[in-house]
Protein backbone atom coordinates (compact mmCIF):
# COMPACT_ATOMS: atom_id res chain seq x y z
CA UNK A 1 0.00 0.00 0.00
CA UNK A 2 2.80 2.43 0.77
CA UNK A 3 4.22 1.99 -2.74
CA UNK A 4 0.92 3.11 -4.21
CA UNK A 5 0.91 6.39 -2.28
CA UNK A 6 4.52 7.14 -3.23
CA UNK A 7 3.72 6.51 -6.91
CA UNK A 8 0.65 8.69 -6.66
CA UNK A 9 2.67 11.51 -5.08
CA UNK A 10 5.34 11.17 -7.77
CA UNK A 11 2.79 11.53 -10.56
CA UNK A 12 1.07 14.46 -8.88
CA UNK A 13 4.29 16.37 -8.28
CA UNK A 14 6.20 15.70 -11.48
CA UNK A 15 3.56 15.40 -14.16
CA UNK A 16 1.00 18.01 -13.18
CA UNK A 17 1.02 21.20 -15.21
CA UNK A 18 2.41 24.08 -13.12
CA UNK A 19 -0.11 26.83 -12.54
CA UNK A 20 -2.92 24.91 -14.25
CA UNK A 21 -5.06 24.94 -11.11
CA UNK A 22 -5.28 28.77 -11.32
CA UNK A 23 -6.72 28.73 -14.85
CA UNK A 24 -10.49 29.37 -14.97
CA UNK A 25 -12.65 26.35 -15.73
CA UNK A 26 -13.90 27.88 -19.00
CA UNK A 27 -10.35 27.97 -20.38
CA UNK A 28 -9.63 24.36 -19.43
CA UNK A 29 -12.64 23.07 -21.36
CA UNK A 30 -12.47 25.02 -24.61
CA UNK A 31 -13.09 23.11 -27.81
CA UNK A 32 -10.46 22.73 -30.48
CA UNK A 33 -12.23 25.24 -32.74
CA UNK A 34 -12.35 27.85 -29.97
CA UNK A 35 -8.63 27.40 -29.30
CA UNK A 36 -7.86 27.74 -33.03
CA UNK A 37 -9.89 30.95 -33.22
CA UNK A 38 -8.12 32.42 -30.17
CA UNK A 39 -4.68 31.61 -31.59
CA UNK A 40 -5.66 33.15 -34.93
CA UNK A 41 -6.88 36.31 -33.20
CA UNK A 42 -3.63 36.55 -31.25
CA UNK A 43 -1.57 36.16 -34.43
CA UNK A 44 -3.64 38.84 -36.16
CA UNK A 45 -3.21 41.24 -33.23
CA UNK A 46 0.57 40.73 -33.17
CA UNK A 47 0.75 41.26 -36.93
CA UNK A 48 -1.44 44.37 -36.66
CA UNK A 49 0.79 45.85 -33.96
CA UNK A 50 3.91 45.21 -36.04
CA UNK A 51 2.45 46.71 -39.20
CA UNK A 52 0.47 49.47 -37.45
CA UNK A 53 -2.74 48.25 -39.07
CA UNK A 54 -5.21 49.86 -36.69
CA UNK A 55 -8.34 48.36 -38.27
CA UNK A 56 -7.81 44.89 -36.78
CA UNK A 57 -7.26 46.04 -33.21
CA UNK A 58 -9.97 46.87 -30.72
CA UNK A 59 -10.45 50.40 -29.33
CA UNK A 60 -8.15 50.11 -26.29
CA UNK A 61 -5.23 48.79 -28.30
CA UNK A 62 -5.82 51.30 -31.07
CA UNK A 63 -5.87 54.19 -28.58
CA UNK A 64 -2.68 52.96 -26.93
CA UNK A 65 -0.83 52.91 -30.27
CA UNK A 66 -2.11 56.36 -31.24
CA UNK A 67 -1.13 57.76 -27.82
CA UNK A 68 2.36 56.31 -28.18
CA UNK A 69 2.76 57.89 -31.63
CA UNK A 70 1.56 61.27 -30.35
CA UNK A 71 3.97 61.16 -27.40
CA UNK A 72 6.80 60.32 -29.78
CA UNK A 73 5.94 63.26 -32.05
CA UNK A 74 5.61 65.66 -29.12
CA UNK A 75 8.95 64.61 -27.67
CA UNK A 76 10.61 65.16 -31.06
CA UNK A 77 9.10 68.65 -31.35
CA UNK A 78 10.11 69.61 -27.84
CA UNK A 79 13.63 68.40 -28.56
CA UNK A 80 13.86 70.69 -31.63
CA UNK A 81 12.66 73.85 -29.84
Amino acid sequence: MSGYSIDKLFWQQHLSKPGWENVPVEEKHRTHEEKKKLRRDQRLRIHARKTNNLLILDNDERNAIVDAKLKKLLSKRQGQN
